[in-house]
């Protein structure tokens, strides 16, 4: 005769083999060629700051309006996986003028030999006395695949109207922060 205890050795028996049995599966190596990773990296761009004095040289003792010329070099495309993953550029600026004149910003992406690949902004406007102005710019790289070959980044900002110059003697001053988010995307 059968005893409970028995009974139910039995029965669970076969309840964990049926359980495991039906919920095996062959292995499917394709999902995993299939998968996409898309990582973000993100990456400050440039800061800067700028006084009145930077918009008056003196030139045969008159003062010129000048712009601000400035270029930095931008060493994350050098590495061939970002290169070559490379989907999107999101370019952001967050901008302070408080001076009372308005200014105009270029930015350009250049190569190594300082050629211009692209611009990212041409004559943005930014408004007098304005404490926070926001930009942002979206390149996606099969739209423009040239910028995969930038590696360095240029701002230009001068007066809009340069017959008057910024007073030397003003403390105000024009800020400019930017960052740039790099959108990847590559099966493993």
């Amino acid at each position: 005769m059968i005893t409970i205890s028995r009974k139910l050795k039995i029965y669970s028996t076969a309840f964990v083999t049926i359980f495991f049995l039906s919920c095996s599966q062959p292995l499917d190596f394709e999902q995993l060629e299939e998968y996409t990773i898309m990582p973000s990296i993100s990456s400050s761009l440039v800061f800067f700051s700028i006084d009145a004095s930077n918009f008056n040289t003196i030139i045969s003792g008159i003062p010129t309006a000048t712009e601000v010329n400035e270029t930095s070099d931008f060493k994350l495309l050098e590495n061939s996986f970002i290169k070559q993953n490379l989907v999107q550029l999101d370019f952001n600026f967050e901008i302070k003028n408080e001076f009372s004149h308005v200014f105009l910003l270029d930015v350009n992406l250049l190569d190594a030999d300082s050629n211009t690949i692209h611009k990212v902004l041409e004559g943005f406007e930014i408004t007098a006395n304005t404490l926070k102005i926001s930009a942002e710019v979206l390149l996606i790289i099969e739209d423009f695949p040239q910028v995969i070959n930038f590696t360095k980044v240029q701002f230009i900002i001068g007066l809009k109207d340069t017959t008057t110059t910024p007073d030397a003697s003003n403390s105000s001053k024009i800020e400019c922060k930017s960052s740039l988010v790099m959108h990847l995307e590559s099966t493993i």
